[in-house]
């Protein structure tokens, strides 16, 4: 479960956020040798894609500044990122 409020989300570039939330389970542990369940419950932060136009990622991930050529270690990052994803950007990908 991840905090929805966008207060707290921390930016951390090329079109990512970090949210902060907890991660539920349970355990066993030994109570005076019997086992017996308990919740664990671990605070934490994850990296989430920002909720942002594609080309507002891409243009973070580039400084604000276009790429020279289609040959630049850039596309090679964005590929990284967003390979795999469905959609116009994905046949962009492919023909760079």
């Amino acid at each position: 479960m991840f905090e929805n409020d966008k207060e707290k989300f921390v930016k951390i570039g090329n079109g990512m956020v970090l949210r902060p939330g907890i991660s539920k389970g349970v355990r066993v542990i030994a109570d005076d040798g019997h086992p017996t369940p308990a919740l664990v419950v671990d605070f934490k932060k994850s990296p989430f894609y920002a909720a942002q136009w594609l080309v507002d990622s891409i243009a973070e991930m580039c400084d604000y500044k276009p790429p020279r050529s289609s040959k630049e270690h850039i596309w090679g990052i964005i590929e990284k990122y967003y390979s795999g994803k469905s959609g116009f950007f994905g046949l962009i990908l492919t023909l760079i």
